[in-house]
């Protein structure tokens, strides 16, 4: 049995998307800050945190208070929807 290769594996590299930070809705190129890493690792290789997504916030606020409440805690959600 073989793995099955990611879709990318059979594309060309000029088509495959680098994920970079100019291009990562987690970034904020004004203040040349990340989100959620406090380093911008984009800005020099492939990030592992790279995200196109635009409501990536909304859904980690909420898969976060979905935890928090499942194990009994509280958890403060910043963004309100």
């Amino acid at each position: 049995m073989s793995i099955p290769l990611h879709p990318a594996a059979y594309m060309s590299p000029k088509a495959v998307p680098y994920h970079q930070c100019d291009s990562c809705s987690k970034c904020d190129e004004k203040q040349r800050m990340c989100y959620v890493l406090t380093e911008m690792i984009g800005l020099r290789r492939e990030c592992w945190a790279w995200d196109d997504d635009p409501a990536w916030e909304r859904k980690a606020e909420a898969a976060t208070s979905a935890y928090a409440k499942a194990r009994g805690e509280l958890w403060e959600q910043r963004y309100v929807s």
